[in-house]
């Protein structure tokens, strides 16, 4: 990989998603502290991203089981019990 600016990886990780991607895996190889501190923080961003994902399919887990018995509308309750 030729070597890039911080802003044209900045801009190129913006668009990245997998950790697998031939990028990222090259910028790994990258010791340029500040190469680092961008992945360091995609890293970071994809976590939280994952985490967000995992949370919201776990919190439609009741919705889906409902929906694949056949009903199509699902009143929802919240964390205190109001039905909303």
């Amino acid at each position: 990989m030729k070597l890039a600016t911080m802003k044209e990886i900045k801009e190129t990780l913006e668009g990245i998603k997998e950790a697998n991607d031939p990028f990222i895996l090259e910028l790994r190889k990258d010791e340029r502290k500040g190469a680092q501190k961008l992945l360091e923080a995609w890293d970071k961003r994809i976590a939280k991203e994952q985490r967000l994902h995992d949370h919201f399919v776990m919190m439609n887990h009741y919705e889906k089981e409902i929906r694949s018995k056949g009903y199509t509308y699902i009143a929802g309750i919240d964390e205190v019990g109001r039905v909303i």
